[in-house]
């Protein structure tokens, strides 16, 4: 009876993630549309949505903090971007958009980290950004 109860709570768990994943497609498109025509904070609002329905991918932090970050909300965007990293230790764009944010408030130093990080997951256009700001 115990099995045929794990086997129920599994094949629930697996159908919720079908069609939350669904849902989130459709929420993307439409928070998408919305910056397209600089709508950010409605666009934030959905992935608000999106995130509470799968909260673990980083994928969708960081595509907030490029809202948030468009918006002007620059301490909201490091937040994100610290949540797709913290989700995903290899993320290199995450790394990359969190060190052009950093570099923006003076915060260098972890600019630079970000950068280093970025690059030895083999995003190459934090090349420029490192040589220009971080190589002494």
């Amino acid at each position: 009876m115990k099995i045929i109860k794990l086997i129920f709570f599994i094949i629930i768990l697996i159908v919720n993630k079908i069609l939350f994943s669904q849902n989130n497609d459709e929420l993307i498109v439409r928070a998408n549309q919305l910056v397209a025509v600089e709508k950010y904070w409605e666009a934030i609002k959905i992935y608000d949505e999106i995130i509470k329905n799968d909260p673990f991918n980083a994928k969708n932090f960081n595509s907030r903090g490029v809202i948030k970050e468009r918006a002007g909300e620059t301490n909201g965007a490091i937040e994100d971007y610290s949540f797709a990293i913290m989700y995903d230790k290899n993320f290199s764009l995450a790394y990359h958009n969190r060190g052009t944010l950093y570099l923006s408030v003076g915060q260098n130093e972890k600019a630079c980290s970000d950068f280093e990080k970025a690059l030895s997951l083999g995003y190459s256009r934090s090349r420029r950004l490192y040589e220009q700001y971080c190589k002494k």
